[in-house]
């Protein structure tokens, strides 16, 4: 460490690896030494043979003879120059960092911050430090956090916290802010440090808060217009049909085909203002979560499809018990348009195969599917499937309505945060995706 021999050392002043400028601090330990007191982890700088500098951690603990007198001090010196260095760099990172980063220790006590940290919260870094990180934290959520953060504990993987929550902190001034929170681990001397990188949400709160509300009015003005424009439709509709009816003979066989089409786009539209509106009462309905087995309510679906159409065989498989967390009657909904979307297009085929099925997903959630062999698509155009009054199939080969049924799915499903996305080749059928949250089976199970 001091670059002597043991030869060169033994015998000599221990000036030879003080450097003048340390000599001040280092006379006081051994003195307290000399007195008979034991001096731990103190840092300090000492010389090389060469003239250069370490940076050391000195334990000292005086040696004493028969009778307890001092006669000496034993000191263990561990060389810190290049632990220091990573120090340095890491708390030059630290500062660097666009995100105010608070460090803690396994007791949850906060052991290093850096200025971003100090300006979010307006704490000074010396108040901050020993602290629980808790000091942080919003008075409403103060006391379950510390279990919370034991739970980290117990399983110490970087993650990004947030999905379907509402993280806040809390200001020195006690005021809270929306946040967004990623944790690491750090292996350190110290022992493990989490690591929490926190930003301020209040924008991109605002923001969300903001389209929320847009879409809101949008909703309401597609619904209020489409209920303002059913009667005059209806109205359109119904004099169409009269003016058939009573003038036939004059209108003749042209203007009978004029009125009949009058007729047809009225009430086509009228489909389009009923979708319309049943698409913003999904957007507006109450969510009542409940454990749900989506198994059995695919198979009552599929009962009720081979009842209405007893002429076709259909080979369906479905998984009997598949439990997600979700709104019945809107979960109900989604499945039914997926099957009845299914049992359409395998229409052509004598051996029309539908299969439902559920595999467990990350994030405690599930990922539920149908499948079917049916006619497919073109992958190329998969998101316009949830677009509503896009089809990709014209009415002609598969009839239908006005392709409202997967955007239903779409909005159903995002009402319960969660994904949809479909996958197809033509000709070959397709796969429709759908993701819930995971739920413990209920026993004895529904009816």
């Amino acid at each position: 460490m001091y670059g002597y021999t043991a030869a060169e050392i033994i015998g000599r002043s221990t000036s030879l690896v003080i450097p003048p400028e340390t000599a001040p601090e280092l006379i006081p330990i051994f003195q307290r030494v000399r007195q008979g007191e034991g001096i731990e982890h103190f840092e300090t700088r000492l010389c090389r043979k060469d003239g250069s500098l370490i940076e050391v951690s000195l334990t000292d603990s005086p040696i004493r003879d028969a009778s307890g007198a001092v006669v000496g001090i034993s000191a263990i010196t561990r060389d810190m120059t290049e632990r220091n260095r990573a120090n340095a760099r890491f708390r030059g990172l630290l500062e660097a960092a666009p995100d105010a980063t608070v460090c803690v220790d396994s007791g949850g006590r906060i052991v290093l911050v850096n200025a971003q940290a100090e300006r979010l919260f307006g704490y000074p870094r010396e108040e901050l430090a020993g602290q629980l990180v808790e000091i942080l934290v919003p008075d409403a959520i103060k006391g379950a956090h510390p279990a919370l953060r034991a739970g980290y504990a117990a399983d110490p993987q970087p993650r990004q916290l947030g999905a379907g929550l509402e993280l806040s902190g809390r200001r020195r001034d006690g005021t809270t802010f929306p946040a967004e929170i990623a944790l690491s681990v750090l292996d350190t001397d110290q022992g493990i440090l989490v690591s929490a990188a926190i930003r301020d949400a209040t924008q991109q709160q605002q923001t969300l808060d903001a389209l929320r509300r847009t879409n809101q009015n949008l909703q309401q003005l597609g619904y209020s217009i489409a209920h303002d424009l059913r009667t005059p439709l209806r109205s359109l509709a119904g004099f169409s049909a009269a003016l058939v009816e009573d003038y036939a003979d004059v209108l003749g066989e042209e203007g009978r085909s004029y009125a009949y089409r009058i007729e047809a786009a009225s009430q086509h539209i009228g489909r389009v203002l009923d979708d319309l509106m049943h698409l913003s009462r999904l957007a507006r309905a109450v969510i009542s979560l409940q454990p749900v087995n989506l198994g059995a309510e695919a198979a009552i679906i599929a009962a009720d499809l081979q009842r209405q159409d007893p002429a076709r065989s259909v080979r369906f498989t479905i998984q009997p018990q598949a439990w997600a967390l979700a709104d019945r009657t809107l979960i109900r909904e989604a499945l039914h348009n997926l099957l009845d979307n299914a049992w359409k297009f395998t229409a052509g085929r004598n051996d029309a195969a539908i299969d439902f099925g559920m595999t467990a997903a990350a994030n405690a959630r599930v990922c539920c599917h149908v499948r079917d062999n049916g006619a497919g698509f073109n992958p190329a155009y998969a998101d316009k499937l949830f677009t509503p009054f896009q089809r990709l199939h014209t009415t002609l080969e598969f009839p239908g309505t006005t392709g409202v049924g997967l955007a239903s799915v779409r909005q159903i499903v995002d009402r319960h945060n969660g994904l949809t996305w479909a996958e197809s080749t033509i000709g070959d059928g397709a796969t429709f995706f759908f993701t819930l949250q995971a739920a413990e089976p209920v026993w004895p199970p529904d009816k």
